[in-house]
């Protein structure tokens, strides 16, 4: 990792493993960081997925901290819940401030996704366009070589498509 911009990670450690208190201090700090704030894309509203609610707890918050195929096998994963307050950073900091962030658009099934891929710390935030707003669908840390290398191919692709 080389960014000297980018949050603290939150480690379950500095709750002595106490897990519940770990969630609501992680909840508070995506409530600070995204939720209590506004966000655009391309002017657009950035609005977050409020169902399923689960402990009162937004349906976006719940995927950008769990992995998993299917929505009801999703588990926590540690690495999410430490970066919990990256993608707000991503969204405000890093679109217009980072030379090594890659910003392109996919399609999965009849969706259309923005990515936006910071490379100096493998984290990747995805948005689901609609006509009159953006829904932040998901965020992660990018850990797999392969995946890195699906990503590029697909953002290569994407800018030779469009650019052309």
């Amino acid at each position: 990792m080389n960014c000297d911009y980018i949050p603290q990670i939150i480690e379950i450690d500095d709750y002595d493993g106490n897990y519940e208190e770990y969630e609501n201090a992680i909840y508070a700090a995506y409530q600070e960081t995204f939720e209590n704030q506004s966000f655009y894309w391309d002017g657009k509203p950035i609005q977050q997925k409020k169902h399923p609610m689960l402990k009162g707890k937004s349906g976006t918050f719940w995927h950008i901290i769990s992995s998993g195929e299917s929505e009801e096998s999703r588990l926590p994963d540690l690495r999410r819940y430490e970066r919990v307050t990256w993608p707000a950073h991503i969204l405000s900091y890093c679109k217009n401030n980072c030379d090594k962030i890659l910003v392109w658009k996919n399609k999965r099934g009849s969706k259309s996704r923005i990515l936006l891929w910071c490379q100096n710390i493998d984290y990747l935030v995805v948005l689901d366009e609609r006509k009159d707003f953006c829904l932040f669908w998901t965020a992660y840390p990018v850990t797999y070589s392969h995946t890195k290398a699906k990503l590029l191919k697909e953002y290569t692709s994407y800018i030779n498509t469009n650019t052309k």
